[in-house]
């Protein structure tokens, strides 16, 4: 059975792992083919980072004791934003859950931990080719809210907030 707890910094390996073999799959042809994709010891420190920001929540799925995917909620670092608005960030799963419901799930429970966090508005960026991802946040009710940023040549994120 498929558990969802609060992530620890004793967790970030596993993050990291799962979030470099989630990306490798998920992001392959969105970023330059002559790159590789992050390693999960490249992504420690990002996760080490999330969970050690304040007012952050980060959420780790579990399959028998095994990492399988993971989402947080977080105030929103975008400038301008107004005070308490949040922002979901790094859903992923691994690859051989894909199509489960484990996003899904993952998903409902940042949004309602931001909630309680009391993040509000809630956003988060996808990147415009992750189609998977933007399907799933646009069968949840949310919508490009038309900001954009270019992370990488050719690569654009889109801010999506509840339509």
């Amino acid at each position: 059975m498929t558990a969802i707890r609060a992530a620890s910094a004793d967790d970030v390996g596993a993050l990291a792992a799962v979030h470099a073999e989630a990306i490798a799959l998920a992001y392959a042809g969105i970023f330059d083919a002559g790159l590789p994709p992050p390693t999960a010891d490249q992504l420690v420190g990002r996760w080490a980072l999330l969970i050690a920001t304040p007012g952050a929540w980060i959420a780790l799925a579990e399959q028998d004791g095994v990492a399988i995917g993971m989402v947080g909620a977080r105030p929103s670092l975008d400038a301008g934003s107004p005070a308490g608005t949040g922002e979901i960030v790094g859903l992923h799963v691994g690859p051989a859950w894909w199509g489960r419901g484990v996003g899904r799930t993952l998903f409902d429970t940042a949004v309602d931990a931001g909630g309680r966090l009391g993040l509000a508005p809630l956003r988060l960026w996808a990147l415009q080719a992750n189609l998977r991802a933007r399907h799933l946040y646009e069968r949840r009710g949310w919508r490009p809210d038309g900001a954009t940023k270019t992370i990488a040549p050719h690569v654009i994120e889109l801010r999506y907030s509840l339509a």
